[in-house]
């Protein structure tokens, strides 16, 4: 079913080299790079819905542009892309691997501050409102010792979840070469 919008990103490179490496860039010099022109595009796609298709155009010197310079940066594009995605997937299932291992033993703590709650309940020389202090502390404890654990589980893989659907955006995207105005 082909899309009713079509998101256009489109970066400036000297050379198509540009559009993988970070350049080396000439603080003098008021057309020079700081960042690969992947990375633009990726700042580009993050301000645009990815619900759509993308269109992508790199503008280079016209001398710098052969015939089958489109096809070969399509398919380097999408071998970037792939890498990126393969990673941020490995750091998901780590973030998970690592988020569960923490849980479990964020359980055991939490039945430990539980029986030492219950113990100190239950001494009856301690004043009570020694009691009320030292059991009311194990609540923050819990909170403390399941924060980490619960943030790995629930929030930190989402920045690379985001961060793969952009690059399978760019995988995708229509790729078109255009020489420079």
């Amino acid at each position: 079913m082909p899309h009713a919008k079509t998101n256009e990103i489109r970066v400036n490179l000297q050379a198509v080299e540009e559009l993988f490496a970070e350049p080396a860039a000439d603080p003098f010099d008021p057309s020079s790079r700081y960042v690969s022109g992947v990375d633009e595009l990726i700042e580009q796609l993050r301000a645009v819905s990815l619900d759509y298709k993308t269109r992508v155009l790199i503008g280079l010197p016209a001398n710098q542009i052969t015939p089958d310079l489109e096809a070969n940066t399509r398919g380097a594009m999408s071998r970037y892309c792939t890498a990126k995605i393969e990673e941020n997937q490995r750091e998901i299932l780590e973030l998970r691997r690592v988020g569960r291992r923490s849980i479990l033993t964020g359980v055991v703590l939490v039945g430990v501050l539980m029986l030492f709650g219950a113990l100190i309940a239950s001494l009856a020389f301690l004043p009570e409102t020694v009691r009320y202090v030292l059991v009311g502390w194990i609540p923050v404890a819990v909170w403390v010792v399941i924060w980490n654990p619960a943030d790995l589980f629930f929030y930190a893989w989402r920045p690379y979840r985001r961060a793969r659907r952009l690059y399978e955006n760019l995988r995708d995207a229509e790729l078109v070469i255009q020489p420079l105005d």
